[in-house]
Formats: C-alpha cells, sequence, structure tokens
C-alpha cells in the first residue's frame, strides 16, 4: 500500500509539473493569457508510461522534500519560491562554473513560456547576460558516453555521412535515466521540458498533418524528415545501443522514444559554428561536441526583435544583450531568421507577425506549369531542357525558391521559366553561359556556399534569399507566355491551401478547437499572404509579346 501511494503521488507531482511549450510571443505576457501550444492529438502516438518513466522524464525521481533555508534560495539568480528543481538547478549551474548575471533572475513569472530569464535592471547594449564553461554543455563529449563512441569502430564508420544529433541523441539517452547520486546532469535534465509535450508537427498524425498543412512545403518536408529519422535509428542508433547492453537497458531501445527525443533536440539544442584549428585526427571528436544542449540558455524563449545572442568561445559561450533591456522585460534569444514553416517544423510554433516569412516554390512544380497544356512537341522540349540543366548542375529536383512578403521571388525562378520557355538555339547559348558563370565562380569560392531550409532535413537546397537577390523590376522583360506561367502557377498554390486567405484570417481571430489548428493556420496565412503579394506585383507588371 505504501509503494501503490508513492506511484500515485508520482503521478500526480508529473502531471502537476509537466512542461509547457515555448512559444513565440511578445516579451512580456500576462498570466492569464498564457496557454500551452501543444495540446496533445488524440491520434498522436505517444511512448508508454512504463518507457517514461525509465527516463525520469519530468521529475518521475523528484525528491519530496521541502526547502530548509528559504534565504539561500534568495541569493540565487532566480525567481523559485518553493520550486525545488529550479532552486536545485541554480545550484547546480554554481557548482559548474556557469555564472549568471546578477541584473536577470530564472523565473516561471511573467515568461512567455513555462520558465524564461527576466530583467530585474535595466540591462545595456554589449553587457554579458550570462557565460557557460565549455565542460558545463551536455554533449556526447561530457558524457560518459564518450568513451564507447571512440571505441566502436562501427558506429565511427557510420558517422560519416549521418546527422551531427546522433551523438546527442545516444548521450540523451543514457545520461537521462540516470538517478541524482549516479550522473552529472540529473538537476539540469530534471529542469528542462518533458520531450513527451513537444509535438511539432512530425508527431502529429498523417491524417491531421494532411488535413491542415496542404498547400505548405511542410509535409514533403516532414516525410523526408520521417524517413531519415527513421534510417538513423535503424542503421545507427538501435545498433550501437544493441552493442552496449551495459549503457541501455532493453526498454529503451524504441524508435517510439527515439522519435520524441529528436523533437526535443530539434527544439532545444544548439550547434557551435565556432571554427577552431584542428586536424584530421580531430575531426571525430569535434563531431561529439559539434551538437549540444546549453544549461540556461536553452530556457530562453524566442523572439524575432530578441534583446540577446549566443556567441561561441573555445573554452566557454557567452550571451550578450545585443539591445537595451528594460527592468521586466523577458530576455528573448533568437532561433534564427526563420520563416513560419521552418519555425513550425523545428519548435511546433509559428508567428502571426513573423517578418521572415517566406512562401516556398518547388522547382518541380515550375517544370509542371511550364508543361501543362502544351503539345507533345513542348512537353518533349521541356524535359529534354530540364534533363539538360540538371546534367549541367544548374537545378536539382529538390531545388526550392521562396517568395517574400513582399511578393519578391528568387531571379532564378524567372530565368528558369525563361530557359524552359525560349527556342532551342537560345536555350543552349544561355545554358553555355550559365556553365561559364558557374566555373567562374567556383574558382573565386574555395567552397561552395549555399543557403539551407534551416530544418531537419538539407537535402533541399533553398535558391538564394528573396529579400536581397532580387531587384524591384525583376518582371520588367517578362515576356505574355512567362507572366502566364507564373501567374497561374501562384493561383494554383493558392487553391491548394484547405482554406481561402479571408477564412484563415479570420479563423485565426477567433477561438480554434486546438493549438495545432492554430499554428498551421498562422504558417499558411504567411505563405498566402507572399503568394498574394506576388500575384498584385504581377498585375501591375507591363510584359513583352
Amino acid at each position: 500500500l505504501i509503494h501503490c501511494s508513492r506511484v500515485v503521488f508520482d503521478c500526480l507531482c508529473n502531471s502537476m509539473f509537466t512542461r509547457k511549450r515555448r512559444r513565440e510571443s511578445a516579451p512580456i505576457i500576462s498570466a492569464d493569457k498564457k496557454e500551452s501550444i501543444v495540446k496533445k492529438s488524440v491520434s498522436s502516438p505517444s511512448v508508454s508510461s512504463s518507457l517514461l518513466s525509465s527516463l525520469n522524464f519530468d521529475g518521475i525521481m523528484k525528491k519530496k522534500r521541502k526547502l530548509k533555508n528559504s534565504k539561500s534560495i534568495k541569493s540565487h539568480p532566480c525567481d523559485t519560491g518553493e520550486d525545488i528543481r529550479l532552486s536545485s538547478f541554480i545550484r547546480w549551474c554554481t557548482e559548474c562554473g556557469i555564472k549568471i548575471s546578477s541584473k536577470v533572475i530564472l523565473s516561471r513569472r511573467s515568461s512567455c513560456a513555462n520558465i524564461g530569464m527576466l530583467a530585474t535592471e535595466d540591462i545595456q547594449e554589449g553587457e554579458e547576460l550570462a557565460l557557460i564553461p565549455r565542460h558545463a554543455v551536455l554533449s556526447a563529449h561530457n558524457s560518459n558516453i564518450v568513451a564507447a563512441m571512440e571505441t566502436d569502430k562501427e558506429f565511427k564508420k557510420c558517422m560519416r555521412d549521418k546527422s551531427d544529433w546522433i551523438p546527442l541523441l545516444l548521450a540523451l539517452l543514457f545520461e537521462w535515466p540516470k538517478k541524482e547520486d549516479e550522473g552529472k546532469w540529473f538537476h539540469y535534465l530534471q529542469l528542462v521540458p518533458n520531450p513527451e509535450s513537444l509535438e511539432p508537427p512530425m508527431m502529429w498524425s498523417k491524417m491531421e498533418r494532411e488535413r491542415l498543412l496542404t498547400g505548405t512545403s511542410l509535409l514533403s518536408r516532414i516525410e523526408d524528415d520521417l524517413e531519415n529519422i527513421r534510417k538513423d535509428y535503424e542503421i545507427v542508433v538501435k545498433p550501437f545501443m544493441e552493442r552496449h547492453p551495459d549503457m541501455f537497458a532493453k526498454k529503451l531501445i524504441s524508435f517510439q522514444l527515439f522519435q520524441k527525443l529528436v523533437s526535443f533536440v530539434m527544439s532545444y539544442s544548439f550547434s557551435d559554428e565556432h571554427d577552431a584549428e584542428s586536424d584530421d585526427s580531430e575531426v571525430y571528436s569535434e563531431l561529439l561536441q559539434r551538437t549540444m544542449m546549453v544549461p540556461v540558455i536553452d530556457l530562453l524563449n524566442h523572439h524575432y526583435d530578441h534583446h540577446a545572442e549566443l556567441s561561441f568561445h573555445n573554452d566557454y559561450l557567452r550571451l550578450v544583450a545585443v539591445r537595451r533591456i528594460k527592468k521586466g522585460e523577458e530576455v528573448m534569444n533568437t532561433y534564427g531568421r526563420h520563416s513560419n514553416t521552418s519555425l513550425l517544423q523545428m519548435y511546433g510554433f509559428s508567428d502571426m507577425k513573423n517578418p521572415f516569412d517566406v512562401a516556398y516554390v518547388p522547382v518541380l512544380s515550375i517544370v509542371d506549369q511550364v508543361k501543362e497544356g502544351g503539345s507533345k512537341k513542348t512537353l518533349k522540349d521541356v524535359n529534354e531542357r530540364w534533363k539538360a540543366l540538371t546534367a549541367a548542375d544548374q537545378y536539382s529536383n529538390k531545388d526550392i525558391f521562396e517568395v517574400n512578403l513582399d511578393g519578391i521571388v528568387d531571379e532564378e525562378i524567372l530565368q528558369l521559366i525563361k530557359l524552359l520557355l525560349v527556342d532551342r538555339n537560345e536555350f543552349e547559348a544561355k545554358l553555355e553561359d550559365l556553365q561559364k558563370n558557374s566555373c567562374k565562380e567556383e574558382d573565386d569560392n574555395s567552397s561552395h556556399c549555399s543557403t539551407e531550409l534551416d530544418d531537419l532535413q538539407d537535402d533541399g537546397v533553398c535558391r538564394g534569399d528573396s529579400k536581397d537577390n532580387s531587384p524591384a523590376n525583376a518582371f520588367e522583360n517578362l515576356r505574355k507566355k512567362e507572366l502566364e506561367v507564373l501567374s497561374s502557377l501562384v493561383q494554383k498554390m493558392l487553391f491548394l491551401f484547405p482554406e481561402t486567405f479571408e477564412v484563415t484570417e479570420k479563423a485565426i481571430k477567433g477561438t480554434l478547437a486546438t493549438a495545432h489548428e492554430k499554428m498551421a493556420a498562422i504558417t499558411c496565412h504567411g505563405q498566402q499572404k507572399c503568394l498574394l503579394a506576388l500575384i498584385e506585383k504581377l498585375e501591375k507588371c507591363d510584359f513583352h509579346n
């Protein structure tokens, strides 16, 4: 009976302290307006409670004791009250050499999510807010699992072309089940969000994704992500865990659990972009510490108009204010200049006011639009030209173009339409010019630089930044046929969304049934807005016959 009572008590504690998903918002939001953005979908997969218990998720192993000395808590840079886990985490930070400015506190009050960093005094641009030693970040390199990874030849071989996240994911699977007296990271892992509570779209049911996200590029991107995650698990993760049964209990060898940890790492990990000098013998060691969990910093929430940025150095990481922060404001970090599509895919939220939103245009949709309504000869010509362009490495089947909120498109959209429509002789001449320019660019740059889509899958290439690469007069030299192709393509893309722009806008302002519906509606609304802005530009431009 005593044992059963303790189990019931643990379950109640787990329910009370389940973390809310961080969400993007204004710096200060009142408590009555806070809401979780990850309401659990009825049909979404879930990890069994026994499996979660084995990982100590969200305080299963939390001690049931009262604070002996409340005054000692106030000396730490946090506003904890009776929050044992937060105060224990702050003490752990001090022991690890993590320094937090006296002008900020970690608090659950006045944060746009469950916890955040608040300014207790005015802070000026350039002031240091936190300093984290390299040994205090959680990576495979800093975990006791590192010895197994360095001696496992099969693992080294498999990691040559795999995700940098895999070592960190294995480190989390190894460290999370440990009790307070067994692991260095216990107090940190007790504070971070419960992976069970995080639900980016890849954790939604396929039916729900198709219902809410049709018309966006997320459907194909998420399918690619899930396929890559499955391959990584079957080829690298599962075999490694099975080769080391002394380190991983059998119940931890679960794809379902691994997928949930992937969503956690997607949302909260950091990648080291600091270029330290190294030789070939150190490349593998760098791989094991490239992706990491950064205590304190990963508690900060995101806002596009952020207050602070993290920088990487040889021996430490440093959080610095990039603009003035007023007393009482929540200190906001940035996850990058992401579109709502990328924010929703990676972090599980989207922002109605996101100034970096874009619509994505798959390259193959342009090719198909040029073919539409054409004769057999036209279809043959377009297919031959597309084959020639991909063979010459000018385009690939997974290229994606951007249209921004001002309706400005990547110039390569217009260039491709023209190449597919010009006569044969002109096409061959233009292709030759493109190849010459490509060779010249390769000579000028020691390495090819491409813009990633800021998401899990990196095999689709975004063809540049639409805000910077397109001149205002990009449509001036369009011919009638080229204008028709582009206009028809945009209209077709708008038709694919679940609702019209007006209906989506009203739905966002109203009360939606689920958080998933709201985030999906905001994402669709942003892409529709970009495409409508492009249509408005096309209607105003003159064309040449």
